[in-house]
Order: C-alpha cells, then sequence, then structure tokens
C-alpha cells in the first residue's frame, strides 16, 4: 500500500509539472521591464565573470544574488531555437507552486469526499489565476520558485506543527529563499512572527523558534553564502549596497538603502484600502505596482475579516488551530507586505493562502436540502468562483515573449572599448551587445537628481573613481540609450553631436521601452560600428 501511495504521489508531482510547463508554453509571458533591467545581464555577467568588469550597469540591481537569472541565461541559450521549449520548462516552478499549493489545501479539506475533492479543485484554480501568480508564469522575475519555498515551509509548519524537524526544515526552506531573493525576507519576517503570537499554544516554543532561526542561517548560507563573501572581497559589504550605513563599503552612499517605488505617493486610504482599489486600477500609479488589473480576492477577503471579526470578538465563531494559525499567517504577511514594499509581485503566497480561506469560508456554508435552495447554492458558488478567476481575463498581461533575442542584428565594438548606458532598462541589451565584443566594458551614466537617489551608485564614491577611470582610459567610447521622452539629450546635450543610429531591436522589447534604442559614438570615429 504504501508503494502504491508513493507511486500515485510521483504521479501526482509529474502531473502538476507537466501542467505548469504547458500552461507557461501557452501563455509566454516573459519581456518584462526588469527583464531588460537587470535579470538577463546579471545572468550574463555572472557566467562570464564581469562583476568587477563593468560598473553598475544595472545599478543597485547587479549586485542582486544571480544564481536563479543564471540558470535563466543559460536556458535560454540553449533553447534559443525554440521558444516554446523554454517557456515549458521556465514553467515547470508554476506547477511545483501548484503541487505544493495541493498538498495545502489537502490539511484543510478531505479529498476523498466529493466536496473535499471539489473545495481542492476551487483552491487550486482560484490560487493559480491571482494576478501576482498568472502573470508571473515562466518569467524571470523568480517570484514564484521563492513562493515555492516559501509555502513548503508553511507547509511543514501546519502539518507536523509539534516536530522538531518541521522548523528546522521550514527554516532552512525560508533561509535559501530569502538568500536566493531578498523579496522572500517578508515572510521571513511574517512566519517569525506568527510563531512569537502563538508562543504559547506551541509545543516547545524556545526550541522551535530557535531551530526555525537557526535553519533560516543554513539556508540562506547555502544559497547565498558565496555571493555574500564575493561582495565582501570585492566592496566591503555582505549584502552590497544594503545596509551600507553598518557595513560602510567606500563604493555606495552611506545609508541603508531601501526601494520605496511601490509605497511613494500612496495615502493613509490606500494602505487602508487597498484591496478595492486593485479591482479596477490604472497602471499609472504605485497602486498595484504599475499593472493595470482586476482583482476581487483580496477585497473578497478584507470584507470576510471586517464582517467576521464582531463574531470572533463576542465567540459566536470557533476556528481549528489548524485555521487560527493560517488566518493569523495569512493577516501577519500581508502587513508586513504592505509596510515593507506593497509590490504585488511579491504577493504570491498570501494570494495561495488566501485561495484557501476563501474556499473554506465558504465550505462552511451548509449546502441546502432543497432542490431550488441547492441550485441557488451552487449557482452562487460559480459565480464567485467566475469573479476570482475574471482577474486574467480583464486585467493586461505584464509582458509577452514574442522573439527568441532582444536585438535583430550583430553590433560589432572596437576592442577594449566602453558602452555607456543612459538611464536604464538597458543592461540587457548591453549584455546581448557585449557576448559578441567580450572585451567591451559596461558603464552606468545614471542620472543624478534626486529621483533617483540611491540608484545613481556609478556616481558614488570609489564607483564613481572606476567609472571616471574606465571613461577617461577608455580607447574608444559609445553611448547606448533610450530617449522615449527626451531626458537622456536634456541630461547629456553633447550626444546630438554624436554619430548614432537605430538599432533593429525586438517588437516586445519595443513595447517595453516605448521608444528606439540608439547606439552612438562621438562624430570624430570615422569607424562604422554595425555590420
Amino acid at each position: 500500500m504504501q508503494k502504491k501511495q508513493i507511486c500515485l504521489q510521483l504521479l501526482t508531482f509529474a502531473l502538476f509539472l507537466i501542467a505548469g510547463g504547458l500552461i507557461s508554453a501557452a501563455l509566454k509571458f516573459e519581456i518584462t521591464y526588469d527583464l531588460l533591467l537587470y535579470h538577463h545581464y546579471n545572468g550574463f555577467a555572472f557566467i562570464n565573470d564581469r562583476l568587477m568588469t563593468d560598473i553598475a550597469p544595472a545599478s543597485v540591481a547587479t549586485y542582486y544574488n544571480p544564481l536563479l537569472d543564471a540558470v535563466l541565461f543559460l536556458l535560454n541559450d540553449l533553447c534559443k531555437d525554440n521558444t516554446t521549449l523554454y517557456c515549458f520548462i521556465a514553467g515547470l516552478p508554476f506547477g511545483l507552486l501548484m503541487f505544493v499549493a495541493f498538498k495545502i489545501s489537502r490539511l484543510f479539506f478531505d479529498f476523498k469526499t466529493p466536496k473535499g475533492k471539489g473545495c481542492c479543485i476551487a483552491c487550486l484554480i482560484i490560487a493559480a489565476t491571482g494576478a501576482a501568480t498568472w502573470f508571473q508564469i515562466g518569467t524571470c522575475s523568480h517570484e514564484i520558485p521563492i513562493a515555492v519555498f516559501v509555502l513548503s515551509a508553511l507547509y511543514c509548519l501546519l502539518k507536523d506543527p509539534d516536530e522538531n524537524k518541521s522548523y528546522l526544515i521550514a527554516g532552512v526552506l525560508l533561509g535559501a529563499a530569502a538568500g536566493l531573493k531578498l523579496t522572500a525576507a517578508i515572510y521571513c519576517v511574517s512566519t517569525g512572527m506568527t510563531l512569537i503570537l502563538f508562543y504559547r499554544s506551541l509545543k516547545k516554543p524556545k526550541t522551535f523558534i530557535a531551530l526555525l532561526i537557526t535553519g533560516g542561517f543554513i539556508g540562506y548560507l547555502i544559497t547565498n553564502g558565496f555571493w555574500a563573501l564575493t561582495l565582501w572581497k570585492n566592496f566591503e559589504n555582505p549584502v552590497f549596497p544594503f545596509w551600507n550605513k553598518i557595513f560602510k563599503s567606500p563604493y555606495y552612499l552611506d545609508i541603508n538603502y531601501v526601494d520605496t517605488l511601490h509605497l511613494d505617493g500612496l495615502e493613509w486610504y490606500h494602505f487602508l484600502f487597498l484591496p478595492f482599489f486593485l479591482i479596477l486600477h490604472s497602471r499609472y500609479d504605485p497602486v498595484a505596482s504599475f499593472q493595470e488589473l482586476t482583482d476581487f480576492r483580496l477585497a473578497a477577503l478584507f470584507i470576510i475579516a471586517v464582517c467576521s471579526l464582531p463574531f470572533f470578538i463576542l465567540k459566536k465563531i470557533s476556528l481549528s488551530s489548524l485555521m487560527k494559525k493560517t488566518v493569523l499567517w495569512l493577516f501577519v504577511s500581508y502587513v508586513v507586505w504592505l509596510v515593507v514594499s506593497a509590490n504585488l509581485r511579491f504577493i504570491i503566497p498570501i494570494e495561495i493562502i488566501g485561495a484557501v480561506v476563501l474556499v473554506s469560508c465558504f465550505a462552511k456554508i451548509k449546502k441546502p436540502n432543497s432542490l431550488f435552495a441547492e441550485s441557488f447554492y451552487y449557482s452562487v458558488a460559480l459565480i464567485l468562483l467566475f469573479v476570482f478567476i475574471s482577474t486574467i481575463f480583464l486585467s493586461m498581461p505584464w509582458g509577452k515573449r514574442q522573439q527568441k533575442s532582444f536585438l535583430k542584428e550583430n553590433v560589432e565594438l572596437s576592442e577594449n572599448s566602453v558602452l555607456e548606458i543612459y538611464r536604464f532598462p538597458l543592461a540587457g541589451i548591453a549584455a546581448e551587445i557585449a557576448r559578441n565584443n567580450p572585451t567591451v566594458k559596461i558603464v552606468l551614466i545614471s542620472p543624478s537628481d534626486e529621483k533617483w537617489y540611491g540608484w545613481d551608485m556609478a556616481r558614488t564614491g570609489k564607483m564613481n573613481e572606476k567609472r571616471e577611470h574606465l571613461l577617461n582610459t577608455a580607447k574608444d567610447r559609445n553611448a547606448l540609450y533610450q530617449d522615449a521622452f527626451g531626458l537622456v539629450l536634456r541630461e547629456n546635450p553633447f550626444l546630438r553631436d554624436w554619430k548614432c543610429q537605430t538599432l533593429k531591436a525586438s517588437d516586445a522589447v519595443k513595447s517595453v521601452l516605448f521608444s528606439n534604442i540608439k547606439l552612438c559614438q562621438p562624430s570624430d570615429v570615422k569607424k562604422e560600428t554595425t555590420q
């Protein structure tokens, strides 16, 4: 019997992976701003050991852990003649995410009963079609793989809450996630806070929390230890450029940099009623992370929470220990996410667990006995399900992989020349040029205005010294820029006198940049730069 169960589990696992790959291959979501800004470049730079060759091409993001970016960069090369295969393989983490979501849902519903099966399936459908989850399937953002680690950790804690190994394993998974991408720190904090709030109900609270913390350090070192050592060796800060007020690297500002892009401009009512702003929202302000979307699930959870609160206070509603922990984790995670980031891309674990809570709330309603009432019951269930999955139909895609490469031409530059990037997000394009010109050095010429304070790191401390030395000693200079709003030419009027040409970029790249890409040289350079 045990062998049969193992085979069934493996078959289920394989089916989820295949389903994730097929959905990704059908969607082909990929070309996004962040791919051009740093993901493609970071993979290229790590594989070609360019950390100390180039100067902050992607600014702060240049120094993020490059492991996952390197995997996708190699995958892109492996599948350069087959976009569908690339998207299929890139979608496997989504299949794995849905498998973990399925395992979590089975903790709440008896899959052996028809009602339990229906609830688990509803959980998966709602979880898969959240704005953050659906539109990041197969993309370079890595939020889905990170969510797999986070939710696997939560599954361990919910499944065996009295076992020492659960907390150690959960800690390793959370630490590994944070090591790969710091956005996972949101859920490291929320998980720790949830355990502290449930301190009295834990069998061995001090031991469990200690094991979680120990596991977190181990997991972090496994995925990020090598990179922390590299950053310390080269920049005197193991988390460069973050927490630099503590480590005081001479290559960056004396500040603890925090990305507040999605928090700037939000008023108190945005924070309080954000779920309702996500129902019909435009992309032209930080709410909804600059995405044009329609999503009802957070608003539904908000309404359920507000309506249920009086009944909890009056002790008219009782929840199982499992559901109490889950709801508290969901609430704490949402608050931490909202206060720290408010970037919708990071909300996948909240979407997944939110789906379980939504279905659990509806499942509490007893099915009526009369035929008419039963028909109404199932009609309401189907309408609600459609409302939640309408996100994928009413929202705009976040990106589209339409071409195999960014550029439709090969660019040749002179030996040991410098390629200057003016503003963002052109590091990915620069990486493609550098692949054909391995001796070229890439340097960011970022704006120094207040808006980009912290992101103009090529102008700070020793980084600026390296930049100036590189520009002063370069054999030849080349400028790469896109000027959709005339900003680059206003900041750098001398570029008007340079000899420029428009690069043949893919349509997908143009749709992200809203303009053509220019490659320029000083007018006194007679040599042609492209063929």
